[in-house]
């Protein structure tokens, strides 16, 4: 990360806070990096300094990370949101994908996983730290299911999915496939048609979900004709 860039990080604890600012710092020297306590405190520093990238913390005090980033991203939507959490769970990870955060770190895992995160969503990529990825692909049911459903697919929106379960954006995917943007758009709204899949998180949720079975069923060559 060699480019400037402004980073506010909202933690209601200051020992954790002050520590993620330095490893975010040693890591990109050039970044300014801003602090809040609190959710509301976050909301009126990033309305002030308009920054590239916003770190939240899931539980705060006066307005939590969830509320605090639903109005961020209505407000600004060119600004990348990141959630911070310590809890493991599909839940708030829905919640935190339907309201359009880029990245989601278990803070147990911060100090490993925060600047990959960064990395990753400054080039336009969803992150989610590797051990919630692993308990979402915990105890997932009805492979036989999947396997019937991905047959229902073109070849071509077979690779879009497989680019989607890698996080990577319509933009990224319409450029590695050379593809427009508009007909990547239009694969992504077929392979939710197909797959019975509403809400505008939901698809990435599956595609992280049978990552494996989807790359194994492209490899197989099960694939209808696009």
């Amino acid at each position: 990360m060699n480019i400037q860039r402004r980073i506010v990080i909202a933690d209601d604890h200051p020992i954790f806070r002050k520590g993620l600012a330095e490893i975010i710092r040693e890591a990109d020297p050039d970044s300014t990096i801003d602090q809040a306590h609190d959710g509301e405190e976050a909301l009126q520093l990033v309305r002030h300094v308009i920054p590239h990238l916003v770190i939240l913390d899931l539980e705060m005090p006066r307005m939590n990370g969830i509320d605090a980033a639903r109005e961020i991203v209505k407000d600004f939507p060119s600004i990348k949101v990141v959630i911070l959490t310590m809890h493991n769970n599909r839940s708030a990870f829905d919640l935190a994908m339907e309201i359009g955060a880029m990245g989601y770190v278990l803070k147990e895992n911060a100090e490993s996983d925060v600047v990959h995160c960064l990395r990753e969503v400054f080039c336009d990529r969803h992150y989610v730290s590797p051990q919630l990825s692993e308990q979402l692909l915990k105890g997932r049911k009805g492979e036989t299911s999947f396997h019937r459903k991905l047959s229902l697919l073109t070849a071509s929106e077979k690779r879009v999915l497989r680019f989607i379960a890698d996080y990577k954006t319509s933009k990224t995917i319409s450029e590695e496939l050379f593809l427009s943007e508009r007909t990547v758009q239009n694969h992504r709204l077929n392979i939710a048609r197909k797959l019975d899949l509403r809400g505008s998180h939901q698809l990435l949720r599956f595609a992280i979900e049978y990552k494996d079975l989807i790359e194994l069923g492209i490899e197989d060559g099960a694939e209808t004709s696009s």
